[in-house]
C-alpha cells in the first residue's frame, strides 16, 4: 500500500489504499508495541463469496469459482445488510451468480419447495414482475409458456415457489398469488441457479434460501412464518 510518515508523537489518523501487493500494516520505526497504539482500525474494502455453505448438513453448497462474478458480502469495509440490519449478499447487475449443479437433477420434474427471504421485489426467480416457479429464468427448460404474470409490491419480502404434480403456485409473504396447471419444471442439463445475474441482484440484498426437493405443502405455512418471525417481516 502506500506509507504515511509522521515526524511527531500525538493522536494521528491514516488512509491506507491497497496497491496490489498489501500484506499488513508495519511500523518502520520499530514495531514495538510500548511505542504506539492502534485503535479504530478497519479495512475499508470488499469482500465476496465463492461459497454460500448448506447449513442443512447435505451439502448442498452454492459456488461460484469465478472471483469476477462473486456476490459480495462486505461492501466498502462494511458487512452487507438488509433494512433491517440482517446479514445479506449482493451482486453487481451483471453477472454475479451462485449455482449447484446436484439441485438440478434431485428437483427435475419432481415435487419442490424454494423459500426465499430478501430486500424488495425482483431479485430472484423474476423477470420483471414475472416469477418463473424458482429461483432462475435463465437456467430453465420450458416445453410450454410457464410463465404467469403477477404484480409483487416491493419491500422486504418472503416469496415460495411450490410445485406439487402439475401445479405451480407463489406466495408472497404466505399468501397465495395464484396457481398455474402445467407440466412440470425441467432443467435439462442447467445448472440450479441459486441467484441469478443482471441488474435484478444489484440492489435487492439476499438474506436466506431454503430448498426442498419434496412436497412441504403441509409444512410451508410453518416455515413461512419462522423465517419471517425471525427476520422481522411482516
Amino acid at each position: 500500500s502506500n506509507s504515511v510518515n509522521y515526524t511527531s508523537s500525538g493522536s494521528k489518523t491514516a488512509t491506507l489504499t491497497d496497491t496490489g501487493s498489501y500484506a499488513g500494516v508495519g511500523f518502520t520505526e520499530g514495531d514495538a508495541p510500548s511505542n504506539f497504539t492502534v485503535s479504530n482500525f478497519k479495512i475499508l474494502g470488499d469482500g465476496f463469496v465463492e461459497t454460500w455453505y448448506d447449513q442443512s448438513g447435505n451439502g448442498e453448497d452454492a459456488t461460484q469459482t469465478t472471483a469476477a462474478s462473486q456476490p459480495k458480502i462486505v461492501n466498502n469495509g462494511s458487512l452487507v445488510v438488509d433494512s433491517s440490519n440482517n446479514p445479506a449478499i449482493i451482486g453487481d447487475g451483471t453477472d454475479d451468480t451462485l449455482a449447484n449443479a446436484t439441485l438440478t437433477d434431485q428437483l427435475d420434474n419432481s415435487d419442490f419447495l424454494v423459500i426465499a427471504a430478501y430486500e424488495n421485489a425482483m431479485a430472484m426467480g423474476l423477470s420483471g414482475a414475472v416469477p418463473r416457479m424458482y429461483l432462475t429464468s435463465s437456467s430453465m427448460s420450458y416445453n410450454t409458456n410457464r410463465t404467469i404474470t403477477y404484480t409483487i409490491a416491493t419491500g422486504r419480502k418472503i416469496i415460495s415457489f411450490q410445485t406439487v404434480g402439475d401445479t405451480q403456485e407463489v406466495f408472497s409473504n404466505g399468501s397465495s398469488l395464484g396457481t398455474a396447471s402445467q407440466s412440470q419444471v425441467s432443467f435439462g442439463s442447467n445448472e440450479f441457479n441459486l441467484l441469478r445475474g443482471g441488474s435484478d441482484f444489484s440492489s435487492q440484498p439476499i438474506i436466506e434460501v431454503l430448498v426442498y426437493n419434496s412436497n412441504q405443502s403441509s409444512n410451508r405455512t410453518k416455515l413461512e412464518t419462522n423465517i419471517m418471525d425471525h427476520y422481522s417481516i411482516s
